[in-house]
């Protein structure tokens, strides 16, 4: 329910080669961009370097102030926004129907 709402917004901030966490992406798509990059290096007589980052706990050391503040920018519902960050500072959320 949250991304196919905040979607819209995201996907206009997001740039292409960017893989994680969007629709018909995949890891697949980031290994054969590099193979490309690495094949048409190979033909140009060039060297290729690439650096792989763990970013596995990333998000433990993130500003939060910060990611609230892109939020704002980027999601123009207060509601939405403060939804968002409380799920992320508690790690869960209660949804109560009546």
């Amino acid at each position: 329910m949250i991304l196919s709402r905040i979607t819209p917004y995201v996907e206009k901030c997001q740039p292409d080669f960017q893989a994680g966490f969007r629709a018909r992406r995949s890891t697949i798509d980031q290994v054969l961009q590099l193979c490309s990059i690495i094949e048409d290096g190979f033909q140009l007589k060039q060297k290729t370097a690439v650096a792989f980052v763990d970013l596995t706990a990333a998000y433990d050391t993130v500003w939060h102030q910060g990611r609230r503040l892109k939020l704002l920018r980027t999601i123009p519902d207060k509601h939405q926004e403060a939804f968002i960050v409380e799920t992320l500072s508690n790690g869960r959320f209660v949804l109560r129907t009546s």
